[in-house]
């Protein structure tokens, strides 16, 4: 038995999985970022399918980077899990791999971006290219502008995300996905994470942390005051 959390967007949600098979994905509305939340839709989702949280063998977990409060909270319920469930094994990923996931059935993708807005008029982003019919990782995620990212990359250029809600990522070659395949979702948080557990690939529940961006606003701009 697996579960799956998403947190780091305002589209959140539980999963539940019986070895390669999805049971269920229940999204709900994140705006409010109450932990709270997330444990009763969990408690619900288990509840429905007569199991309880003793059942649970793996936990996969959307880290971020995302909003930075929900991203703490997904964060901090899978490590109160992995403390009262010592058995559970955990696969946290970054969200730019449970967004690309999205577009890995179409084969006309060879290069993604996936844009995340990093404020001050950048861009955070993870290019994608295909590779045995996947989409994989091209590299380590960066914080940019769009014109540097325009420049520097191939075409035709795939571009999804949330950040395309904040900046205009246009240029001759690059193709916007529909809006719908923006944001992550639960059931692709469980379909990676799935993935990544049949290649033994878990994380020690000591290090499951938020995945930032950059340094949390506060402390940058306490850190400009001094």
């Amino acid at each position: 038995i697996s579960v799956a959390i998403e947190t780091t967007s305002r589209r959140g949600g539980v999963a539940l999985g019986a070895g390669d098979r999805l049971v269920e994905a229940l999204p709900f509305d994140a705006a409010r970022r109450a932990a709270t939340q997330v444990i009763v839709h969990l408690d619900d989702l288990l509840g429905r399918h007569g199991l309880a949280p003793a059942a649970i063998q793996e936990l996969y977990l959307t880290a971020g980077p995302g909003s930075f409060t929900g991203t703490r909270i997904g964060v901090t319920v899978a490590r109160t899990l992995a403390r009262a469930l010592p058995l559970v094994r955990c696969v946290a990923m970054p969200t730019p791999v449970v967004v690309a996931e999205a577009a890995c059935g179409r084969a006309e993708i060879e290069h993604l971006a996936v844009v995340l807005d990093a404020r001050q008029g950048r861009i955070y982003v993870t290019l994608f290219e295909r590779a045995d019919r996947r989409l994989r990782a091209a590299g380590p995620p960066a914080v940019t502008t769009v014109d540097a990212l325009l420049a520097s990359t191939p075409r035709p250029l795939h571009v999804t995300g949330e950040g395309l809600g904040y900046h205009a990522v246009e240029g001759r070659g690059v193709i916007a996905l529909d809006e719908s395949l923006w944001l992550p979702t639960v059931a692709n948080t469980w379909t990676v994470g799935r993935r990544l557990a049949a290649a033994g690939r878990f994380t020690d529940p000591a290090d499951l942390a938020p995945i930032y961006m950059g340094k949390p606003e506060a402390v940058r701009l306490w850190e400009q005051s001094r």
